[in-house]
């Protein structure tokens, strides 16, 4: 830790420190130290003040396994690869593929509906008045719809994949949209970090206008 006395000692702001470990270890350690960082609180109107503290994101590059190594193409992604990634963690595009056991209702929720608008709006209303939200907040539905379908009681997820199945089953342009709340890190632009979101919603296209719908709320 010489590194930490000699920059308390110059006055510098910011300072790594490098530890090589124990002599059984191999692997090298850096630590990041920064002082004379201003305080923060948090005001109102301000949204999350975390967004605002200076900080260092650590993304994995890359993994030896001494078996494989997975490297920063295996592991870092562009958005596109984290979209087809999302799609494909914990199936969830497999839950727009065969929803027939939801049919019977819809087909009564559509007969004699033309207008797109309206067809969403009668099958937002469904969903929101039958599926009872647990208060879970999440990004990921962890369950099939169908079991969602059965049981009546979800997180906020689960009840917009299955708002997002039945328009899309009434052909309407329709697709899931994670998000970061208020309490949570911003997204960045640059990288997507999985983390960073913590809530799942419905995106209706109609006519050019979008539409974002969350059925998890009774208002």
């Amino acid at each position: 830790f010489n590194t930490l006395k000699a920059a308390e000692q110059s006055g510098a702001d910011a300072y790594v420190i490098g530890n090589e470990g124990d002599r059984y270890s191999k692997y090298h350690t850096t630590i990041w130290g920064r002082r004379n960082v201003q305080s923060m609180w948090q005001e109102d109107n301000a949204g999350n003040v975390n967004d605002y503290r200076e900080r260092i994101g650590i993304q994995l590059q890359s993994l030896d396994l001494h078996i494989s190594t997975l490297d920063e193409e295996g592991l870092r992604k562009a958005w596109k690869d984290f979209n087809s990634d999302i799609w494909q963690h914990n199936k969830l595009g497999r839950q727009f593929s065969d929803n027939s056991f939801f049919y019977p209702v819809l087909d009564s929720l559509m007969y004699g509906v033309g207008d797109p608008l309206l067809k969403a709006k009668r099958i937002f209303a469904y969903i929101r008045n039958k599926m009872h939200c647990n208060d879970k907040i999440s990004a990921i539905a962890s369950r099939d719809i169908t079991k969602v379908w059965e049981n009546k009681d979800a997180n906020a997820a689960e009840i917009n994949v299955l708002l997002v199945a039945m328009l899309k089953e009434a052909g309407l342009d329709a697709s899931p949209v994670l998000l970061s709340t208020k309490g949570r890190l911003k997204a960045t632009h640059d990288y997507p970090m999985l983390d960073r979101f913590n809530h799942m919603i419905g995106l209706l296209i109609v006519d050019s206008v979008r539409y974002y719908l969350d059925a998890s709320g009774k208002y």
